[in-house]
């Protein structure tokens, strides 16, 4: 449980330096929604119904409960390997991003608040 949260801090400074200052806040509460709908969301839900069949099929009893949980940690090998494989695409969208990203911040002198899209 130490570690369990350990990529927050990398994942959300990287979604805040891959968009403008003006929709880093959205970035943000996406981010934390998506997070809760699938951790706290499905995460239980999974394991419940894992615990379920695992009961009936094995004659486990309240054991199953604790062999489904550790079902569920199978998942944390398929979220390593998107990591890793956003890692070795992540160089070449910060250059394409940072530029945007400083202008939003600190616009020159009489420029528009917001860039314009097109």
């Amino acid at each position: 449980m130490l570690l369990a949260h350990v990529y927050l801090g990398p994942v959300n400074g990287t979604s805040q330096s891959l968009v403008g200052a003006g929709i880093r806040a959205i970035t943000s509460a996406t981010l934390v929604l998506v997070t809760n709908i699938v951790g706290m969301g499905l995460g239980p839900l999974v394991a419940g119904i894992i615990s379920d069949a695992m009961a009936g099929a094995f004659d486990l009893g309240g054991g199953a409960l604790r062999y489904a949980i550790l079902c569920t940690l199978v998942a944390n090998i398929g979220s390593a390997l998107f990591y890793a494989y956003s890692a070795r695409l992540l160089p070449a969208d910060l250059p394409a991003h940072g530029k945007r990203g400083r202008e939003a911040v600190a616009p020159e002198p009489g420029a528009p608040a917001v860039p314009d899209a097109s």
